[in-house]
């Protein structure tokens, strides 16, 4: 009898796409999965999309990336799954934990009204809202998101739960409901200078105390998967939430300006950064974006002794990587998948959905 390769599987629910790789320590290649995220788009450009097709999305790319693996590598064994992606984008949850209104996109304007009216009525608030939560007093944050809600009859009761796109998606694979730091800065309900959540955001937007959950970093344990429909590999994978990718949504009419201004402003925050912790030795640029060549070549002028992830798709790999940190204990060697990810990862097996 064969037998079966340990790998661990990362998941990225992103703007335009959603992708899956799985990841072994004793192979090289990414066996990886791609398919369209479900977004709908209404008469009035409002962008949303039920949150049980998120879900149905991540087990599709689940099943689809296992068995690209199992295609190159034979039987393979799933021990830990990570779901990274959208920050500012949530689902509401009932009492019972059911989703109790649509996932409104990041980059949707909804919400716009809403916080204006809040910087009529509370003007400290508004002022206060940037120093205090790091965030612009935008509708992107998700506060604006939970307004509109509340305002389009979707209000938050005293029992209700927000989860991030990434925190709904480990959920609903039967882990548990988390709050992650990373994704919840960008909920504009925390207090950067504390990371606790902001009490005067949540009577502004009319939320019960506990809207959020329990904090669990990246990399930590959330639970095992137990949905009935993801590939029998994997059940009992742990889960965790590696935490959010960034997102930019720029015009094409402004590429060449905005490539040239998002590195000078790099090289401005790594100096602030070297004021207190000293010179950088190295840097290194990861993503789609650097694969082009406006973007290395702006990048390499403003940033010292930078180079470039050979990782094709470092986001979602990172998710897998942070899924084997979060097996400790469990008996997977996580320290020889961090020392393969340093090395070429080969080509993509790409599934074909």
């Amino acid at each position: 009898m064969t037998a079966s390769t340990d790998v661990v599987v990362g998941i990225d629910i992103g703007t335009t796409s959603s992708k899956a790789v799985a990841w072994s320590a004793s192979h090289r290649g990414t066996p990886h999965a791609e398919q369209p995220t479900p977004w709908h788009t209404g008469s009035c450009g409002q962008t949303e999309t039920d949150p049980h097709r998120l879900a149905d999305v991540a087990v599709d790319l689940i099943g689809h990336a296992v068995r690209s693996a199992g295609s190159a590598w034979g039987p393979v064994r799933v021990r830990g799954i990570g779901v990274t992606g959208l920050a500012e984008s949530g689902v509401l949850l009932d009492a019972a934990g059911r989703p109790a209104g649509p996932v409104i996109a990041w980059f949707d304007h909804r919400g716009g009204h809403e916080i204006e009216q809040v910087a009529r009525e509370a003007p400290g608030f508004a002022a206060a809202f940037a120093r205090t939560a790091g965030l612009p007093w935008s509708s992107q944050a998700s506060i604006a998101k939970l307004l509109w809600l509340r305002a389009s009859g979707y209000p938050a009761g005293p029992a209700s739960t927000w989860l991030s796109v990434p925190e709904w998606i480990v959920f609903a694979l039967g882990g548990d409901p988390v709050r992650e730091p990373s994704l919840a800065s960008r909920t504009g309900l925390i207090d950067q200078g504390t990371g606790k959540v902001w009490p005067d955001a949540l009577a502004v937007a009319g939320l019960p105390d506990r809207i959020l959950p329990g904090e669990r970093p990246a990399g930590s344990r959330a639970g095992y998967l137990g949905h009935d429909d993801v590939v029998s590999c994997a059940a009992g994978a742990v889960l965790t939430v590696p935490g959010t990718t960034i997102r930019w949504r720029p015009s094409a009419s402004v590429w060449s300006a905005a490539v040239r201004y998002t590195a000078a402003q790099a090289r401005l925050l790594l100096g602030d950064i070297e004021k207190i912790v000293g010179p950088h030795r190295r840097a290194v640029a990861a993503g789609g974006w650097t694969r082009m060549a406006s973007v290395r070549a702006a990048k390499a002028t403003a940033i010292d002794a930078l180079s470039f992830s050979p990782v094709v798709q470092p986001g979602v790999t990172g998710a897998a990587l942070l899924a084997a940190f979060a097996l400790s204990g469990e008996g997977l060697p996580v320290a020889d998948f961090i020392r393969q990810s340093a090395t070429d990862p080969g080509p993509l097996r790409t599934a074909s959905l």
